[in-house]
């Protein structure tokens, strides 16, 4: 839920368009769940901030990842490797600067 919030504001921001683009980029992406929040993902975020100071939504998203049993989050914040190589070893991080082209 989380993941789609923080994708859309651009869109959102940009107009109609790119609003349109955006949504159907993700309504048609495959094996993409979405997934409410609830008291045990929470209870995870909670840990999670208070041992990485991670933001809620990134504590969030990375909990959810958890529960779920999801092997790999993807993201592009340097802040989430430390958090799930100390504190969610489970989880693989691909981070998208990695995959970009110089």
């Amino acid at each position: 839920v989380l993941t789609i919030t923080e994708t859309l504001v651009r869109p959102y921001e940009a107009g109609p368009r790119e609003m349109g683009i955006a949504e159907a980029f993700l309504m048609h992406f495959p094996n993409l769940g979405i997934e409410d929040v609830d008291y045990s993902i929470a209870r995870e975020a909670a840990r999670l901030r208070a041992v990485t100071r991670l933001r809620t939504p990134d504590a969030l998203i990375i909990a959810t990842a958890l529960a779920r049993d999801i092997p790999i989050v993807v993201a592009n914040d340097s802040h989430w490797a430390k958090a799930i190589g100390t504190e969610a070893p489970s989880l693989t991080l691909c981070h998208l600067d990695a995959h970009v082209p110089l």
